[in-house]
């Protein structure tokens, strides 16, 4: 009996451990619900951000966003926002329809959009940031869709997609050439440039994903990714044979440059992703933006997934974005305005970048730059000779060493712009009424760099064997 009253008493002691303790198990999940998982709205509230590029450029952060309404500009960090619309077409209601928008990696200033309606659409340009905007090519055809890139930051090449069409303009839209279209009737969805070789495009289309190594004389595709919607393409800077696509069916890997493709991962299988962005300073850091379902990351390259919905939900997110200054800051466009979070990315452990090795590397244009060199020879130390009993050769200092010259190759770069186009491809100049400013006085205009062929290393010198010395 006196058992019984005791355990009885020591009853509610337990319990109020038990209650102490439960708060403390959660600790752990708190703290990492903590590390980036909190978002907060930011600005363009209620409004729908289909496309947002974050550009740094001579100390000024710039935030472009593509609402329904037209194109928007932040110049504080995306808390306030103000339309740049004018000189852009607009609709019967006064809106602005703005289908693809690009900035000039190099040049935050220089912006490129497709406005106008499915009927009579055209590629703008801006030198001021959206202030003014000029109507650099008219010849658009008709279509739903359309994508627009600028090469990489050392160039001026611009390419633009509508529909099934794909043009380049290898002077920043002063001229464009019509590129042969890839096979397949598809509309594209995403484009991207290899960032070595901007001849290297890699198309996403409604019905799967195209390639061309030559500026499009000739196209293949992905395989793994028939009939699949390529919504969105990433390349990434530090792996350039290392592809991620996302589509209707979740999240696809490729480490042979595109060539074949299979599922990063069964998280996020059967499901819409519409952005993929990469962490900049950590190399398998990814974000993956999906439908209806928020904002996902994966700390090992897509190989697994987790949510990022605090704060956030589970809206259809359409764009993600990363600050150039900040790179832990990430930015989420979705149907009810622009979002930022601050993710701190673990460190993985490093892990050798693919290098291609998993398919047949794709065909890269050679280079047309052409060095030419003057050798300059340097005499080398003839060390003291050595008399030996025998001539035998041996791998020490008492050899005696032939003078031999050293040339220094020191190449000059000379080489001749030229332009790759298909057999077809026709030349055709935008409207007279329509030429781009000629300078602004805060641009400064990157120069076009020459890839420099292979330098030859200097020859390997050849010792000859000592002379032998007569005995005495």
């Amino acid at each position: 009996m006196r058992v019984f009253f005791r355990i009885r008493r020591q009853a509610p002691m337990w319990l109020t451990c038990l209650i102490f303790l439960l708060p403390l198990a959660a600790l752990p999940w708190a703290w990492r619900e903590s590390q980036g998982y909190t978002w907060i709205p930011l600005g363009l509230m209620e409004r729908k951000v289909t496309s947002l590029v974050v550009q740094a450029s001579e100390g000024l952060v710039l935030h472009y966003a593509v609402t329904a309404g037209g194109l928007q500009r932040s110049i504080d960090g995306g808390r306030t926002w103000s339309p740049i619309n004018a000189g852009l077409p607009q609709g019967a209601l006064g809106q602005v329809a703005v289908q693809a928008l690009a900035v000039h990696p190099a040049n935050a200033r220089r912006v490129y959009v497709v406005a106008g309606s499915s009927d009579e659409r055209g590629v703008y340009r801006s030198d001021e940031g959206g202030g003014t905007w000029t109507l650099i090519w008219a010849g658009l055809p008709p279509a739903d869709s359309a994508a627009l890139i600028v090469s990489s930051s050392e160039s001026e090449t611009v390419y633009v997609a509508a529909g099934h069409a794909l043009y380049r303009s290898p002077d920043g839209g002063l001229s464009w050439l019509e590129v042969t279209p890839w096979p397949h009737s598809s509309a594209v969805l995403s484009l991207i440039a290899h960032p070595d070789d901007p001849y290297f495009i890699t198309v996403g289309t409604t019905a799967g994903l195209w390639q061309t190594a030559d500026g499009g004389k000739s196209w293949r595709t992905g395989e793994g990714l028939e009939q699949r919607r390529v919504n969105a393409l990433l390349a990434i800077p530090r792996a350039p044979y290392l592809l991620l696509a996302g589509t209707n069916d979740g999240v696809y890997r490729s480490e042979n440059a595109g060539r074949t493709w299979q599922p990063s991962s069964m998280a996020l299988r059967g499901r819409q992703v519409l952005s993929l962005e990469a962490d900049p300073l950590v190399f398998q850091a990814l974000y993956a933006a999906l439908e209806q379902k928020g904002v996902y990351r994966s700390y090992d390259g897509g190989l697994h997934w987790e949510p990022m919905w605090r704060g956030l939900g589970r809206q259809t997110i359409y764009v993600l974005e990363i600050d150039p200054l900040q790179p832990a800051r990430l930015y989420a466009g979705s149907g009810d305005g622009l979002w930022s979070s601050f993710a701190q990315v673990p460190t993985p452990t490093p892990t050798a970048a693919p290098t291609g090795t998993g398919g047949v590397t794709p065909p890269l244009p050679t280079p047309t730059g052409t060095p030419t060199g003057t050798a300059t020879p340097t005499p080398t130390e003839t060390p003291t000779p050595t008399a030996t009993s025998t001539a035998v050769l041996m791998k020490s200092p008492t050899w005696t060493l032939t003078a031999t010259v050293m040339p220094t190759v020191t190449p000059t770069h000379t080489s001749t712009a030229t332009t790759a186009a298909s057999p077809t491809a026709t030349l055709t100049s935008g409207p007279t009424s329509a030429a781009p400013p000629a300078t602004v006085p805060e641009e400064r205009d990157t120069p076009m760099p020459v890839l420099p062929t292979a330098t030859p290393g200097p020859p390997t010198p050849t010792a000859e064997p000592p002379t032998p010395t007569p005995p005495r």
